[in-house]
């Protein structure tokens, strides 16, 4: 499947999406690939194209919530598919994307139950979000994992005595064909 995103899952808690946006030289237009955008694996591992309409906001369980849950609730993976065929050529895709997280300092148990980076987890079980991030990032940048593909990347980071406060921060992602 080419992509503008390749599989993955996203580290916080939760993700909230608005649906994509077309343009072409500025001016917005319909995809004129039915089969582009959205993906996500179930957990009886069926690719599913998701759709939602301009005024809904869809959401994506994180890993955090897989952990917090002890894996009642699991992450989603997903991707998002470019458009295909002479039409997409120049073709523009933008959304936005609210990354919900706990506190830098929160305390992540990882059950037995949660599989997620098991290799990353120490052998007490335990990591702050903040620790988890810095290790989850690390393994991104060097390991050359799907996710370092993602521009036009804008973060907002709440600060709180100097250091991230969590919570949230935001992407617009812009991809072209």
């Amino acid at each position: 499947m080419s992509s503008w995103c390749g599989w993955h899952t996203d580290h916080g808690s939760l993700t909230g999406l608005t649906c994509a946006m077309f343009t072409r030289d500025a001016a917005e237009i319909p995809c004129p690939d039915s089969g582009a955008g959205l993906y996500i694996r179930t957990r009886t591992d069926q690719i599913v194209k998701v759709v939602f309409g301009e005024d809904a906001i869809a959401y994506q369980i994180g890993e955090t919530t897989e952990v917090l849950s002890r894996g009642y609730l699991c992450a989603t993976p997903h991707c998002v598919r470019a458009p295909k065929g002479a039409e997409a050529s120049g073709l523009d895709r933008s959304t936005f994307a609210l990354f919900m997280q706990p506190d830098w300092d929160e305390k992540l148990n990882f059950p037995e139950e949660v599989h997620i980076h098991k290799e990353l987890i120490p052998p007490n079980g335990a990591l702050t979000f903040g620790e988890y991030t810095g290790i989850f990032r690390t393994m991104i940048l060097y390991k050359k994992s799907p996710l370092v593909s993602q521009n036009g990347h804008v973060v907002y980071v709440p600060m709180r005595g100097g250091r991230p406060a969590g919570h949230c921060h935001a992407s617009l992602t812009a991809s072209r064909v």
